[in-house]
């Protein structure tokens, strides 16, 4: 199971050509979610996985995703919200069964049918340019959608403290600022009594 030092083994090349072909992976490393050394953290991903399944005996693919989830949320700062990861880590499970029964024509053949990522498509689309949204904007809504901060990881926000963000009205010392400017605020709602 171990792979040689010259050249890898048909296993990780399997994990490496799945990844390769990941959309959300490849996003992440694209945009350096994962800091400067993103793509190093992207082959070393290759390796855990390979790692992962020699210490492990029996590993269901939803093991293998929750794996991958917390390893691309610590390292890439990026939470998957698709099924992209359920769909790679079926495959890379496949492949390890392949891998495990001798059969690697299959895995090859398999490997084959993989569709490589096209990130132009994913930031572009079919747009025409008349509809493309300004880049500073969909920087702004991609960040938002994809990466998330310490907080959203541990889950130290609560319910609470969000509606109390939202319900608090400003004194009337928060109205004025330092720079002599006034902030307007919508009255609030009177509470009927029925």
């Amino acid at each position: 199971m171990a792979s040689t030092a010259q050249s890898p083994s048909l296993f990780y090349q399997s994990i490496q050509a799945i990844l390769k072909s990941w959309t959300g992976l490849q996003l992440a490393v694209a945009h350096g979610f994962g800091g400067l050394h993103s793509s190093e953290k992207a082959q070393w991903l290759v390796g855990v996985i390979e790692t992962f399944f020699k210490e492990n005996d029996d590993i269901e693919a939803y093991e293998l995703e929750d794996f991958i989830d917390e390893i691309m949320a610590t390292e890439f700062n990026t939470l998957s919200e698709d099924d992209g990861t359920k769909v790679i880590s079926q495959e890379i499970c496949n492949q390890f069964q392949y891998w495990k029964e001798g059969r690697y024509k299959e895995m090859k053949e398999r490997l084959q049918k993989l569709e490589c990522v096209n990130l132009a498509e994913c930031m572009n689309g079919n747009m025409e340019t008349s509809e493309q949204i300004p880049d500073e904007e969909a920087n702004k809504i991609l960040e938002g959608m994809t990466i998330c901060g310490p907080d959203a990881i541990s889950g130290d926000t609560s319910v609470k403290d969000t509606e109390k963000t939202f319900n608090e009205t400003p004194g009337a010392s928060d109205l004025i600022a330092d720079d002599e400017w006034t902030t307007v605020t919508t009255r609030a709602r009177r509470k009927r009594n029925k």
